[in-house]
């Protein structure tokens, strides 16, 4: 589970632990992931490509919109 985790901050422009753990489905819109950083609340939106894609298919299968994406 470490390594997707890790892929996934990768693949999000670095994004920190803190911010992968509270990023919820909702978060998900037109094919980008948006989220604000925790520590200086800056907006961030990353593109979704093939990478991420796969990692975020398999941790959103049933999920619903307010639920965590990686709460395991």
């Amino acid at each position: 589970m470490t390594g997707i985790r890790s892929m996934a901050m990768f693949y999000s422009k670095g994004m920190n632990f803190v911010d992968l753990a509270q990023f919820k489905v909702e978060d998900i819109f037109n094919e980008r992931l948006s989220y604000g950083r925790s520590k200086t609340d800056e907006p961030l939106s990353v593109k979704i490509t093939v990478g991420p894609k796969s990692i975020l298919d398999y941790h959103l299968n049933g999920k619903t919109a307010e639920g965590l994406s990686f709460p395991d």
